[in-house]
């Protein structure tokens, strides 16, 4: 199951890859006055590869991109294909659980703020419990830590 999420995450990230580095499809206009697409020839790149079950992904403003892996990774991932792992503290990555959803906040190229959804160890009487936490993304780094949300109830399944 871990292979097959992982493969069609994989999917995902070379295809938004493509249309992010593919150039754009031209409307050339007809003889009738209709458009009609140009031709191109495209090509798939891999961008990543040993991911370890990637789960989520955005792409910033300067065309990079990160991935969160559900082992408590987030994983930068620059144009040119390069990949550096900033490890996240306080995952708890158990069955389907661990670091997962990942958003950039509307104003991203002003405030760098990251809101990351993740399992984390609970309390005596749960097992797990998820929580959505701010970061600042700055310099290829997460720092500023704050719980937004907790104790929301988490599972071994979704």
């Amino acid at each position: 199951m871990k292979k097959i999420i992982s493969i069609v995450v994989l999917i995902v990230i070379i295809a938004g890859a493509v249309l992010l580095f593919a150039p754009d499809k031209v409307q050339a206009p007809a003889a009738n006055g209709t458009t009609t697409p140009t031709t191109t020839t495209e090509s798939i790149a891999v961008i990543a590869e040993d991911l370890e079950i990637p789960w989520d992904i955005v792409f910033l403003p300067d065309s990079s991109m990160l991935v969160t892996e559900r082992t408590g990774h987030v994983i930068a991932i620059a144009k040119d294909g390069t990949k550096r792992e900033i490890p996240v503290t306080g995952v708890k990555q158990q069955g389907e659980g661990g670091l997962l959803g990942m958003v950039l906040h509307p104003d991203f190229d002003q405030n760098h703020f990251l809101y990351l959804y993740m399992s984390a160890p609970g309390t005596i009487s749960t097992q797990t419990q998820n929580r959505v936490v701010r970061y600042t993304y700055e310099s290829g780094e997460l720092t500023e830590d704050k719980v937004i949300i907790s104790g929301i109830p988490g599972a071994t399944y979704h």
